[in-house]
């Protein structure tokens, strides 16, 4: 039985590729791996040795450099831009104990009992949320 911290890295370096993939800063799983492998993780090598996760990345990684992608990641950015983060302190001054952080693929709202993170689906215009509970 693997030990709970190897399959922690396991899942972590199949995560991470394909968020790495998404981003459009990738042409490939080859520079994706080595991305992975510069954060620490060798094992990066095994973890994606399989003609189909391979091939997969490579896949997400040409949508992601698409034209119709990088207009839906700057449609999406604009609107946080332009929408949330400028109505964060009107929100933050009406609802005090309410936080807003804003990251590259979306935003938070949270307090101290709940989180909404809000973020767009990739290669979509759609935006979608998850209600975390403390």
């Amino acid at each position: 039985m693997r030990s709970k911290r190897k399959e922690e890295r396991h899942s972590y370096v199949r995560k991470r590729a394909q968020e790495l993939a998404q981003s459009g800063n990738y042409s490939d799983w080859l520079s994706i791996e080595w991305a992975i492998r510069k954060e620490g993780y060798e094992e990066a090598r095994s973890i994606l040795d399989d003609h189909y996760v391979r091939k997969n990345l490579n896949e997400t990684c040409k949508i992601a450099q698409s034209d119709a992608e990088k207009e839906n990641r700057a449609a999406f950015k604009q609107w946080v831009d332009e929408f949330v983060l400028i109505h964060a302190p009107s929100l933050k001054q009406e609802f005090p104990s309410v936080d807003f952080s804003a990251r590259q693929n979306g935003f938070s709202v949270c307090n101290d009992k709940k989180q909404l993170d809000i973020f767009r689906i990739f290669a979509s215009r759609k935006i979608t949320g998850i209600l975390h509970s403390s």
